[in-house]
Parts: C-alpha cells; sequence; structure tokens
C-alpha cells in the first residue's frame, strides 16, 4: 500500500485553512452576488470535506495495531457521525442557495424578485 508523506495535512490542508481564514477575514458588507458565491464555496467544501473524511475513515483504522486497534474502531465511528454532519450541512444549505441563485440569474425574466 502507498501511503500519503505525512506533511501533506501541514502543507495543502494547512494552506487550504489559511485561505479560508482569510476569505472570513475579507468578507464584508457583499452583495447578494458575493453570498451566492460563498455559499456556493461552502456547499462545495462540505462537500469535499466529506469526501477527505471518508478516505480517512477508510484507511486510518488501519494504521493501529493490534493493541490500539479499539482506538482506529472508535476514530471510524466518530468520522462516520462526521460525515453525517457534513452531508446534513449541503443539505441544510441547498435551498437557501436554490433561492440565492434564482435571485442572481441574469436570464431575462429571472432573478427579478
Amino acid at each position: 500500500m502507498t501511503m500519503i508523506a505525512s506533511t501533506l495535512p501541514r502543507t495543502v490542508l494547512d494552506e487550504a485553512r489559511h485561505q479560508v481564514e482569510t476569505y472570513c477575514r475579507e468578507f464584508a458588507k457583499p452583495d447578494v452576488d458575493a453570498v451566492r458565491e460563498a455559499v456556493e464555496a461552502v456547499h462545495r467544501l462540505t462537500g469535499t470535506l466529506g469526501e477527505l473524511v471518508d478516505r480517512i475513515r477508510e484507511h486510518a483504522p488501519s494504521a493501529f495495531d493490534g493493541g490500539n486497534q479499539h482506538v482506529g474502531e472508535e476514530l471510524a465511528r466518530d468520522l462516520h457521525a462526521t460525515r453525517g454532519c457534513l452531508t446534513t450541512a449541503g443539505l441544510l444549505v441547498a435551498p437557501a442557495l436554490d433561492d440565492l441563485r434564482e435571485l442572481t440569474d441574469t436570464t431575462p425574466g429571472v432573478g427579478t424578485r
């Protein structure tokens, strides 16, 4: 089995977190288009994080030896719950995202609420 270098979380994922933190600080007085774009990004991000959680859940338990196997099993259960929360987040924001898309649609006769 090929293992991902242990520096991945400290590089790619930390950079992603940093970019989100920067965006949070800069998100001020948005118009409707900016809100829609932000909500779309959150929607995509929760989906992507869910995929990452699935991959971790799939592979992490094998990282624990026999004496600590219970830790891997508990981790898998916790990650399953985390995945459920991320899925729920996407489902909760979807109706608002539909409304925002309708409000910001530039097609004639649409987006004129």
